[in-house]
């Protein structure tokens, strides 16, 4: 069995606000389950990575990024978050920051939205699975963000 990666929860600040329902356990164990994700990030990215971590606080697996064309990218992956009832519901007509969505072939909902000097992409899938990433914006564009994000391996239910 391959070990499991966990993140030192002294370093990990409280979380924010809870989930309103009870978040459902991965259905991997988590060795194999960091090590796929692990492969399947590292192949979308074309670049080695770190390995994802557990974080028992959170429920989710995470890695930090230092990719070779420069910048950072940060990656988390969240068991049992809702699935948005409308993907366009994400991104507010009238909101005051650049938000883009998208809906995959597998219905995965992925909204980009332009933080300043960063992306964040968040992406919903309908197995329960919910995903953020924070990239620096020099490393990727938008759509490439989006595909990232969008990826079906990206998933804690395979």
């Amino acid at each position: 069995m391959l070990p499991c990666p966990t993140v030192d929860l002294r370093e990990t600040p409280e979380p924010g606000p809870q989930q309103s329902h009870p978040a459902p356990r991965p259905s991997e164990a988590c060795g194999p389950a960091a090590q796929r994700l692990t492969s399947v990030l590292s192949t979308a990215l074309r670049s080695d990575v770190p390995s994802f971590a557990w974080n028992t606080k959170r429920l989710q697996y995470e890695t930090v990024a230092e990719l070779p064309r420069g910048g950072k990218m940060q990656v988390r992956i969240i068991a049992g978050h809702e699935y948005p009832k409308r993907a366009e519901s994400q991104c507010p007509v009238n909101a005051d920051w650049d938000c883009t969505w998208t809906v995959t072939e597998d219905k995965t909902i992925v909204i980009v939205t332009e933080t300043g000097k960063t992306f964040q992409a968040e992406a919903y899938r309908k197995d329960g699975t919910s995903m953020l990433i924070l990239a620096t914006k020099e490393i990727l564009t938008r759509n490439q963000l989006a595909a990232v994000a969008g990826n079906p391996g990206l998933t804690l239910f395979p």
